[in-house]
């Protein structure tokens, strides 16, 4: 009940009372100046870095984009690939899949093709 925002102030507090966050004034003196369309101050402590924290990890050890997306909640791929950010350790893993091209075909390891599956041609019977 609540919505996101009702989330993210429960998440708060829960940071506040273990003591990783200063805890939020009632009114945030800034909205009553700046108004609403005034960009908002971020914390690096939040719901939402959680989510993008979370759907980071879940990506780069392997685990499907579905799973991911299920387990985050996110409706749709762009939105579960706006919170993706690839670490440099997945990166060079799959840069090391790739063939290395310095070297004469000769040295190169190269993958076989599949064997072509049987027909399934209908016997005459």
């Amino acid at each position: 009940p609540g919505g996101t925002s009702s989330l993210s102030k429960t998440f708060h507090d829960i940071l506040a009372d273990a003591g990783f966050v200063t805890r939020r004034a009632a009114a945030h003196p800034s909205k009553a100046t700046k108004g609403r369309d005034a960009r908002r101050e971020t914390s690096p402590l939040s719901f939402h870095s959680l989510r993008h924290t979370a759907t980071s990890l879940f990506k780069n050890a392997g685990i499907s984009e579905v799973v991911a997306r299920d387990l985050i909640g996110h409706d749709s791929a762009a939105v579960s690939a706006n919170y993706t950010h690839v670490d440099a350790p997945t990166k060079l893993a799959a840069i090391a899949l790739l063939p290395d091209i310095t070297q004469p075909l000769s040295k190169v390891a190269v993958k076989k093709k599949p064997a072509a599956l049987p027909s399934r041609k209908k016997s005459a019977s």
